[in-house]
């Protein structure tokens, strides 16, 4: 009997081993619904680590829902399943952080009391998690209650909770942290850079700019503090701190928001000279960084040339782009935003972005040269480029032709719009029911009229529909 049993037992761990490898191979590879599979169907008590596995690749594969149920799986007592520990319910909370769902990590923070105390990890992903989506009274009381338990927080949760405020630009409740921080913890680089975007975001420039002296020009907190003047269009400031710096690879980040404040205030003949900083293509390991940011830079630089009309300037840095590396969609759609004005340059620029051997074309390219050509009055190329854009399988937004020869235009652009309606014009020949939509973002302003009305007025043939944000377009 004592030699069966030990065979049995040690039989056991053998298929436990095996299952455990089993979820860890499936989580390597991605393959995050059979990892769920492989501890949902096991016979075998499972070890609490392979659930742990499997919430952690339910995470990384952004099915957050599917970590919940496994979450919510071990917490229903049963013979066949381990207790949570800490690593569970961190593991659970990431997952739901990393989607942006903070009312679900709040919800595992407070479910972990119950079983566990909280980790300081999972306190960190429920504060950044509500400060990234605005909720900065939660992410502060959060920051209280971590170190209520703890007695101290660390530099990561300290960091998370200023970041909160700095997305707020609650200036005043970061100087605090950060000064009650330094008798708790150590700030780090990322602390820096979050207590200078609070400073310069709420008003503070004088103490973004005493930081910046204090850090020795650290880029991490240039870098926040040219965010900051890019959001205000502040290019006179941004270049006065980008000459500061020495150009370098590693300034290349701090280049491109200097660029996006020129371009935020139409600074075209100032971008192109941010541009300039970046000289031959970089020979380095790191030059997939460097030409990341160079395609930044120009593509910010085509945004201002665009926004003071200089299209032959626009062009120039665009053609700049491509002697230095391949254009990515971003400097390929401002390019056509700059060719507002010429339809002829517009199409030059959409037959390009079409015979890419590697870029396709997105909804904002469609919505750009159609716009450009709708203005024009060439409404017979915008249906070709309309209708080139359904051949490729380009997705205009929720767009929906059903059986019943009903629209949805809704969430499409005027002259977007224009274009599918004709295309359904010419391709039925019973009435058309059109779906506008209806709600605050359809209202006329004072620059604008409602896609509603638009429709109205592009086409005499139609009459509003029997409900709220419809038209008909009879036979």
């Amino acid at each position: 009997m004592v030699p069966t049993l030990r065979h049995h037992e040690a039989g056991r761990r053998r298929v436990v081993v095996h299952s455990l490898e089993a979820v860890r191979r499936a989580a390597q590879r991605g393959e995050w619904s059979r990892a769920c599979v492989l501890v949902d169907r096991s016979d075998e008590l499972l070890p609490i680590k392979a659930y742990n596995v499997a919430i952690t690749a339910c995470g990384a594969a952004g099915e957050w829902r599917a970590a919940l149920r496994i979450l919510r799986s071990l917490t229903v007592p049963s013979k066949n399943r381990p207790r949570p520990d800490a690593v569970t319910f961190n593991a659970a909370g990431a997952a739901t952080a990393k989607s942006g769902r903070w009312q679900e990590t709040v919800r595992v923070l407070r479910q972990a009391r119950r079983y566990v105390p909280p980790h300081p990890a999972l306190y960190t992903s429920a504060i950044a998690c509500c400060g990234r989506a605005g909720e900065l009274p939660l992410a502060l009381e959060l920051l209280a209650a971590l170190r209520a338990e703890r007695g101290v927080a660390d530099t990561v949760a300290f960091t998370a909770a200023i970041d909160a405020c700095a997305r707020r630009g609650d200036y005043e409740n970061a100087a605090r942290l950060y000064e009650e921080m330094r008798g708790e913890a150590k700030p780090n680089d990322r602390t820096h850079r979050a207590l200078a975007l609070a400073a310069a975001r709420g008003g503070a420039l004088d103490d973004a700019a005493k930081l910046l002296e204090r850090t020795g020009y650290s880029l991490p907190v240039a870098e926040a503090v040219l965010v900051s003047l890019k959001e205000r269009g502040d290019w006179r400031s941004a270049i006065a701190l980008l000459a500061k710096l020495n150009a370098t690879e590693e300034t290349y980040g701090c280049c491109v928001h200097a660029a996006g404040a020129c371009a935020a205030a139409g600074r075209c003949a100032e971008a192109r000279a941010i541009v300039d900083r970046f000289e031959a293509p970089p020979k380095s390991p790191t030059s997939f960084r460097a030409l990341r940011a160079r395609r930044a830079a120009h593509t910010q630089a085509i945004v201002a040339c665009g926004r003071q009309q200089h299209l032959g300037e626009a062009v120039a840095v665009f053609e700049d782009l491509c002697a230095r590396a391949s254009p990515d969609l971003a400097a390929f759609n401002a390019l056509l935003v700059a060719c507002r004005g010429n339809p002829d340059a517009a199409l030059r620029v959409w037959g390009r972005l079409r015979d890419h051997p590697r870029l396709k074309p997105d909804a904002i390219s469609v919505a750009e040269t159609i716009a450009c050509l709708d203005r024009a009055g060439r409404l017979e190329d915008a249906d070709r480029v309309l209708g080139a854009a359904l051949d490729a399988g380009i997705p205009l937004k929720n767009t929906v032709l059903d059986l019943h020869d009903e629209i949805d235009v809704s969430s499409l652009p005027v002259p977007v719009a224009k274009a599918v309606v004709r295309r359904a014009i010419k391709n039925t020949t019973t009435t058309l029911h059109l779906i506008t939509g209806v709600g605050r973002r359809h209202k006329p302003t004072s620059t604008s009229t409602s896609l509603r009305d638009a429709l109205l007025h592009a086409f005499p043939i139609a009459r509003p529909g029997p409900t709220p944000g419809t038209l008909i377009i009879l036979d």
